[in-house]
């Protein structure tokens, strides 16, 4: 039976893993997938390393390097995955204690680490779906995260799993559209009229500003202008003529009243405003305050007020408190800037949200322009909130709630990873390669060095061969020269009478010629005192001999001729370290001297 062929994304994942992490030792027993998948269902992610557990459930044998670089690749992706925000973290903690068969499922060959088109994806997409409206709060939050749990770690195939995840998901749908959709009918009118009331009280406290108004004016404000702002509105709209008319002329009317109006610098100022609002103002009244008798009031309470003012007559005064309706801002006298509620612009119907201070998650179901209202509600579709576009935007911009960013999917976490560790992997290829070349360079280097060394060696050995040939040739000649002048000794002593000035000249001409460099001579002066001096250089084109002294600063130059009649008429003498020698020549040339009658000076 011939062997399987190996699957090229297993392979691929085996060396890569093999290079970030050493190959597998060729001694150890190797365990089979199917007996790591068993291991792997009974553990705990949480709990403990999943290859730890492997390697103690199977004493003496060792997972090899891909089945060791995909599970620890495979928790550590599952684990990152579960921690975005889109998963509460009771959420994201259960559903990774139940991932232990998705790290399974990542060991085969076509296991989701390597196929983007695993069912796996399709079935963590439709997590995702329900996990955003996730929260401990929620109605049956405990049965949607065992139901979540279920579908992550049942033992039946993934496929399966991914079709029972979708068809739920498709009842659920279905009966949270039919629930919205009665929320949103029902609350659209609600939102409308939240607009008209936080609009209108918002424009008279803002005219109010902390102003007083007469004592018997303030509760008809409260009750009665404001209701006639609403009703306005209601019917006309923010941008309507009649809305315009109606905040102007009360803008007016608020000052027609103030202390400072009935001032005499302010008299032909306020006669002008009075007359304006008696033709603007109060013809108005018969169109935003139904009853007859409520006008009349109104208008009697406006002309007492003026009376007061142009005939300078006291009135007694009190603020007016907030008008009731509108929102926190509002209360608080404080505004959105333009900035901020441009971020309202950037959400759309079906976001979902988070609230900092309660966990709650809210998903938004309308978005009024027109009125300038939102409302949220939970997984269920149940109402859980409603606010104003610059109620929004300052939860929004103070961290009261958060948006919840679309979850990466799981399949591009496993792609960026796989990405990153093939980086890792060739750049240790090339730190190895640069590693390789560094060691194969320094070898060569080396070797050069001992070639270099090797040649300098034998360069210094055939100098110093030469040397000691230069040497014994030249201790040859001297030799030589020393038996020349034995040689002339015995004849002279044979012969019984003195040399001649030719003879010892001959002879002379021959120690010279024999003289070899570092050699000593003895120069005697004529007082008898003698210097010692080493022959440095031989100039043979001037016939000329240079020596020195020990430390080889004193020179004194001789001529050739010069030095062979003083070395015959006994005025230098060759002096060598080998006392042995120095006491023949010495001898050989005090028999000299004496066969010839050679004297001392």
């Amino acid at each position: 039976m011939s062997a399987p062929i190996p699957d090229p994304a297993d392979d691929r994942l085996a060396r890569l893993f093999a290079g970030l992490h050493g190959s597998q030792p060729a001694s150890t027993a190797l365990i089979a997938d199917d007996q790591v998948v068993r291991v792997l269902l009974a553990a705990d992610p949480l709990a403990e390393d999943p290859v730890a557990a492997v390697q103690r459930a199977f004493p003496g044998q060792s997972p090899s390097v891909r089945q060791l670089g995909v599970i620890r690749l495979a928790r550590e992706l599952l684990r990152d995955y579960f921690a975005q925000p889109v998963y509460h973290p009771e959420l994201g903690e259960a559903l990774l204690r139940a991932s232990s068969r998705l790290i399974a499922e990542a060991l085969p060959t076509d296991g989701w680490l390597m196929r983007p088109q695993h069912p796996l994806h399709g079935l963590l997409a439709v997590v995702e779906k329900v996990a955003a409206g996730w929260y401990p709060g929620l109605p049956q939050a405990g049965d949607t995260m065992a139901l979540l749990a279920g579908w992550l770690s049942q033992p039946a195939a993934v496929a399966d799993r991914l079709a029972a995840a979708e068809q739920w998901f498709l009842d659920y749908q279905q009966r949270q559209e039919r629930i919205t959709a009665r929320v949103a009918e029902s609350e659209f009118g609600v939102l409308r009229l939240n607009y008209i009331r936080q609009t209108s009280a918002r424009s008279l406290n803002r005219l109010l500003a902390g102003r007083s108004v007469p004592d018997f004016m303030a509760e008809a404000i409260a009750q009665h202008w404001a209701g006639a702002f609403q009703w306005t509105l209601l019917h006309h709209g923010e941008q309507s003529p009649l809305w315009q008319k109606l905040v102007r002329g009360f803008g007016l009317l608020l000052w027609s009243v103030q202390v400072e109006a009935a001032d005499a610098s302010q008299r032909s100022k306020l006669t002008r405003v009075i007359d304006q609002i008696k033709s603007e103002l109060m013809p108005l009244l018969e169109q935003v305050i139904a009853d007859e008798g409520l006008r009349e009031q109104l208008r009697e309470q406006v002309d007492i007020a003026h009376l007061c003012q142009l005939h300078a007559r006291p009135l007694e005064y009190r603020p007016v408190p907030p008008i009731a309706g509108g929102t926190a801002l509002d209360d608080a006298g404080a505004g959105v800037s333009q900035d901020l509620l441009s971020e309202v612009a950037a959400i759309h119907v079906g976001d979902w949200f988070s609230e900092t201070a309660s966990g709650r998650r809210l998903r938004l179901l309308l978005k009024l322009d027109e009125y300038q209202q939102l409302l949220f509600v939970n997984q269920f579709g149940m109402k859980q909130a409603s606010a104003s576009f610059e109620e929004f935007a300052w939860q929004f911009s103070s961290a009261q709630i958060s948006a919840l960013v679309a979850p990466v999917p799981l399949r591009e976490w496993a792609a960026e990873r796989l990405t990153t560790l093939a980086d890792q992997y060739r750049q240790r290829q090339r730190s190895r390669e640069q590693e390789h070349r560094a060691r194969q360079e320094a070898e060569q280097q080396e070797a050069r060095a001992r070639e270099q060394a090797r040649s300098k060696a034998l360069a210094e050995a055939r100098q110093l061969a030469e040397t000691r040939q230069r040497q014994k040739a030249e201790g040859e000649a001297l030799q030589q020269a020393e038996l020349e002048l034995e040689q002339a000794r015995r004849e002279s002593v044979a012969a019984g009478h003195g040399a001649s000035e030719a003879q010892r000249r001959q002879r002379a001409r021959l120690l010279v010629s024999g003289l070899s460099m570092g050699v000593w001579l003895t120069f005697h002066d004529d007082k008898g005192e003698q210097t010692r001096r080493k022959l440095a250089v031989v100039l043979p084109s001037s016939g000329k001999y240079i020596f020195v002294d020990r430390l080889g600063t004193d020179k004194y130059e001789v001529l050739r001729d010069d030095l062979i009649a003083g070395i015959a008429a006994g005025a230098i003498d060759v002096v060598r370290k080998d006392s042995r020698f120095d006491d023949a020549l010495t001898r050989v040339v005090d028999g000299i001297r004496q066969d010839r009658g050679w004297g001392d000076g």
